[in-house]
C-alpha cells in the first residue's frame, strides 16, 4: 500500500508540475511518446489506398498543381504556365504563379525523387514537427506540466478544424502548424522584443507562410497584427514595420496576381458564421463530410468542413472557460499575455458573417475579397484562445493541492475528450471521407508545363515582384545589422 501511494504521488506530481527536472529522462521519453504518437496518428488519418481518394480538392486542386510541380522539376523548367487550366475559385488559370495559395515552397524540389502522395505525406510530417517544436517552445515559456501540455497538444493538433480540411484536400493548411511560432513571437514583442529582429524574425515567418500557399494564414495574421496594434498602440510603430516588410517580401506572390486582377474581383463572398451560438454549435457536434448545408439556415450553404471546429463538450468546457471565462475574474500576474484576449476577440468578429461582408462589398481590397469563406478565421483564434487555457488551467493547477481522485477525475475527463475527438477524427479520415465524395473518378496528371514566353504582363509581373522582394530582404538585413552595431557600441560605452 506505501508503496502504491509513493508511485501514485510521483505520477501526480510528474503530470501536473512545471518543473520536470527532477523527472528528466521520464520527460523526455513522455515527449518522444507524444511526438511519435502524433505522427502515427496523422499517418493513419492520410493511409489511402492507391486511386481511391481523388475527391474534392484533392481531386481539383492539389493533384493538377502538385503534378504540375512535379513535371516541372523534373523536366527543369520554370513553374510558370501549365498545359491544362488549373481551378482558383470559380474560375480557371494557366498562370501558376498568379494562384494566391500556389504552393512554392523549395521543398517542392523534392517531387523529383517522390510521387505526389509521399510528397503530401512528407510535408504533413514536417509541418507536424514544426507545430510541436513551437508548442514544446510556448509550453516551455509559459511552464505548461505535462498534462496541460497533453491538452494543449491533442486539441491543437486533432480539433475540427485542421482535420476537417485537410480531409478535403486543402494541403496549404499546413501552414496552421505555424501558428504557434506567430504566437510565440507576438509573445516576444509583448515582452518588449520590438527591434528589427523581431521585424526581421516575423516577416520571415509570413513569407514561409506565404511559399507553403498559405495566403490565407499569412492574411489572418496580418489582421491579428493590425488589432494588436490598435490594442496595444506602443508598438504600433513596430507593427506597421513588420505588415510593410512582410508584404514587400510577398511581392514575388502577390504582384502576379495582377494579372488575374478583373477574375480575382468576380469572387463571391460565402459566408461566416452568423452568431455565437454556430460557433459554439461547431464546437460540439460532430459533423458528417460531403455535405453543403447554410449555418442554422442563416447562411448561404456552406461546406460542413468549412464550419466545424469540433473539441467536443469537454474540449470547448476546457477551451471556453480556462481560454476566455476564467481570466475575467482571476487574476494571474505569471501570464502577462491576457492583453491578447482583445485582439483574439477582435479576430473572432471577422469570423461573423455580417461583419466581413461589409468589409468585403465596401472596400474591395484583395486582402478582403480574397476571404470568401470567413469562418476559416476560427483556426487562428482557436490558438490563442487554447494556448491562454493552458496557461490558466496550470495557474489553477498550481494553486491547488489535487487528491487523487481529483487527479483520477481530470485523467477521466481526458480520456472521455480524447475519445470524442477519436470519433470526429475517424469521421474525416481520408478513407472515410472519400465514400462522402461518391461519383468523383481517377484523373491522369495532364498538367504539363507549357511555357508562354511571350505573356510578358504576366512575367514581368514575376520580375518585378522578385526584384522587390529581394530588394526588401537586403534592406531588412541591413537595418539589422545596424542594430546589432549599435547596440555593441551601446555595450561598450563606459
Amino acid at each position: 500500500m506505501a508503496l502504491f501511494q509513493s508511485i501514485s504521488t510521483h505520477f501526480v506530481e510528474f503530470l501536473v508540475t512545471p518543473d520536470q527536472k527532477k523527472f528528466k529522462l521520464a520527460n523526455q521519453i513522455f515527449m518522444a511518446l507524444l511526438f511519435f504518437g502524433g505522427i502515427a496518428v496523422w499517418g493513419l488519418f492520410l493511409y489511402c489506398p492507391q486511386n481511391t481518394c481523388n475527391y474534392h480538392d484533392w481531386l481539383d486542386i492539389i493533384a493538377p498543381r502538385l503534378n504540375f510541380l512535379k513535371e516541372s522539376v523534373t523536366v527543369g523548367a520554370w513553374p510558370l504556365h501549365a498545359s491544362t487550366p488549373m481551378k482558383l475559385g470559380v474560375f480557371y488559370t494557366q498562370r501558376y504563379l498568379a494562384i494566391p495559395d500556389a504552393f512554392v515552397s523549395p521543398q517542392f524540389l523534392l517531387l523529383r525523387f517522390l510521387n505526389v502522395y509521399q510528397f503530401i505525406v512528407f510535408e504533413m510530417v514536417l509541418f507536424y514537427t514544426l507545430g510541436f517544436w513551437g508548442l514544446r517552445r510556448i509550453g516551455q515559456k509559459l511552464g505548461f506540466s505535462n498534462l496541460v501540455f497533453t491538452f494543449v497538444f491533442i486539441l491543437f493538433n486533432f480539433n475540427g478544424h485542421i482535420v476537417a480540411h485537410i480531409s478535403v484536400g486543402h494541403f496549404t493548411w499546413v501552414a496552421y502548424f505555424l501558428f504557434p511560432w506567430f504566437a510565440l513571437l507576438v509573445f516576444q514583442l509583448i515582452d518588449g522584443q520590438s527591434g528589427w529582429r523581431w521585424i526581421a524574425k516575423m516577416a520571415s515567418l509570413l513569407f514561409f507562410t506565404l511559399l507553403q500557399g498559405g495566403y490565407h494564414h499569412f492574411v489572418w495574421m496580418l489582421f491579428f497584427l493590425g488589432f494588436l496594434a490598435i490594442f496595444i498602440p506602443r508598438h504600433f510603430f513596430t507593427i506597421l514595420k513588420t505588415a510593410v516588410f512582410s508584404v514587400l517580401l510577398g511581392m514575388f506572390r502577390f504582384l502576379p496576381l495582377l494579372a488575374l486582377y478583373n477574375s480575382l474581383n468576380d469572387n463571391q463572398f460565402m459566408g461566416g458564421y452568423p452568431d455565437l451560438q454556430s460557433i459554439l454549435e461547431n464546437m460540439v457536434i460532430i459533423r458528417q463530410g460531403g455535405v453543403e448545408i447554410p449555418i442554422n439556415n442563416l447562411t448561404l450553404p456552406l461546406g460542413t468542413w468549412e464550419m466545424t471546429a469540433y473539441v467536443g463538450v469537454i474540449g470547448a468546457f476546457f477551451i471556453l472557460f480556462f481560454g476566455l471565462i476564467y481570466p475575467i475574474y482571476k487574476s494571474n500576474p505569471e501570464y502577462p499575455y491576457r492583453v491578447l484576449l482583445f485582439p483574439t476577440i477582435g479576430l473572432l468578429m471577422l469570423s461573423f458573417d455580417r461583419v466581413f461582408h461589409l468589409l468585403f462589398t465596401r472596400i474591395p481590397l484583395p486582402i478582403f475579397t480574397g476571404e470568401r469563406v470567413v469562418t476559416r478565421i476560427l483556426g487562428l483564434v482557436l490558438v490563442f484562445v487554447l494556448i491562454q487555457a493552458g496557461s490558466e488551467f496550470q495557474h489553477w493547477l498550481n494553486h491547488h493541492t489535487l487528491s487523487r481522485f481529483s487527479m483520477l477525475s481530470i485523467l477521466s475527463l481526458a480520456v472521455v475528450a480524447g475519445h470524442d475527438l477519436a470519433r470526429n477524427f475517424r469521421e474525416w479520415m481520408l478513407l472515410v471521407a472519400s465514400h462522402y465524395f461518391p461519383g468523383e473518378a481517377k484523373i491522369e496528371p495532364i498538367w504539363l508545363v507549357d511555357n508562354n514566353y511571350t505573356d510578358q504582363p504576366y512575367l514581368n509581373l514575376i520580375l518585378i515582384g522578385s526584384a522587390v522582394m529581394l530588394v526588401s530582404y537586403s534592406v531588412l538585413i541591413a537595418l539589422l545589422w545596424w542594430e546589432r552595431k549599435q547596440d555593441r557600441k551601446t555595450k561598450t560605452a563606459p
